[in-house]
């Protein structure tokens, strides 16, 4: 077994739980990118503003989209953690069924990071565009990486039950 309650404990774990949620809620507000057109013009974007702007426009389809993944998925995510660390019931169908929903919206979970490295690329493409990546795209990712790495903790903490 790659990691060991011994080596990680439930405690740690926790830990770096709640952690993981202060990042996740900080960034959401944080600058991501700043889009400079014609050298004069600034737009700073995070996660929240550029969602109230997709609303401001009408854009529901994508607003839905990015709201999804970026925000609604990981929130789920945390949540299924959560339980499966503190949880004390041996419920194994429970516990089981949880730990494959986590594992199917972990294949979806990258999503929102490719979308921004899609519109990054592409800005960049542009000749009058310049594009500034700023600390709220790396807090983002690493709450995306803190996310897959607490789901795989928690799901083989959980693999020596028994099923039936």
């Amino acid at each position: 077994m790659l990691f060991s309650e011994s080596l990680i404990s439930r405690r740690n774990l926790l830990f770096l739980f709640f952690v993981t949620c202060v990042f996740f809620m900080i960034s959401l507000f944080l600058p991501l990118i700043t889009i400079s057109k014609f050298f004069v013009l600034k737009n700073t974007i995070s996660m929240v503003s550029s969602l109230i702007d997709l609303l401001r426009e009408g854009e529901w389809l994508l607003f839905l989209i990015i709201f999804l993944f970026s925000i609604v998925f990981p929130f789920i995510k945390l949540i299924f953690i959560y339980i499966l660390l503190t949880c004390t019931d041996k419920n194994k169908q429970s516990i089981f069924k949880i730990i494959k929903f986590n594992h199917t919206l972990g294949r979806w979970g990258m999503l929102d990071v490719f979308v921004v490295a899609i519109l990054i690329v592409s800005l960049k493409l542009g000749i009058f565009a310049q594009v500034k990546v700023h600390f709220g795209l790396y807090l983002f990712s690493i709450t995306v990486l803190s996310i897959m790495l607490l789901t795989d903790i928690v799901s083989k903490m959980h693999e020596n039950i028994e099923w039936d």
